[in-house]
Order: structure tokens, then sequence, then C-alpha cells
């Protein structure tokens, strides 16, 4: 089972891939500001890796509910992809951290309890 900081650690992974992975043929960043919106998205994605906890805390076996479920991941995408249309300069936070909070569900459906559908 995925403890707090395995799923902080995920978050920050994913976070940092997706970055590089977003910026890899960027030509009007130079390797500095690269460098840095990978630690940022780390970061931010090490947030999201921990936020369904922070919404339900992990305090017994049956804690996973709402924020825990594939229903409210999608919905989440759903209302930040919106907000981002309008507010694109937002991309850089909401990415990773709807990546770090895909990746504490990953994790958490791999368990025996699993992650509730809504």
């Amino acid at each position: 089972m995925a403890d707090n900081r395995t799923h902080i650690q995920a978050g920050l992974i994913t976070g940092a891939i997706l970055s590089i992975l977003k910026d890899w043929n960027r030509n009007d960043l130079n390797m500095d500001q690269k460098f840095g919106r990978a630690i940022l998205s780390a970061s931010i994605g090490a947030i999201g890796g921990k936020l369904p906890d922070i919404f339900e805390p992990a305090d017994h076996p049956n804690h996973r509910q709402g924020a825990h479920s594939v229903a409210f991941m999608g919905f989440s995408y759903a209302t930040l992809q919106e907000f981002k249309e309008k507010y694109p300069e937002w991309e850089l936070i909401i990415d990773p951290l709807l990546a770090g909070y895909a990746s504490h569900l990953v994790l958490d459906s791999k368990t025996p309890m699993g992650i509730p559908w809504f």
C-alpha cells in the first residue's frame, strides 16, 4: 500500500516528466527556463500526489470516498480544462497538479481496496 512518502514521490516524478515532455522541443525556452519549469512542475505534482489524502485523510482503511474516485478526477479534469481555456497561463500549475492527483489514484487503485468509480 502506498504511503504518504510514496504518493509525494510519485506526484513529484509525474510532474517532472510531464514538464520535460511538454517542453522538450520548445525553442522559445532556454535550458535554464526548462529546468526551472521542471522543478516547479515537480513540486506542484508532489502537491497533487498528496491532495486526495488531504481531502480525505487516510485515517482508516475505508477512507477512499468521493475525492479518491474516478468520477471526481474526471470532473476535476473537465473543470480545470475549461478554466485553462480562459486562463492559459495557469497551464503550468493545473497540468502537473492533475498529473500528481492521477498518480495518487493509480497507486491507490492497485491496493486490495481499490478506488471507487463514483
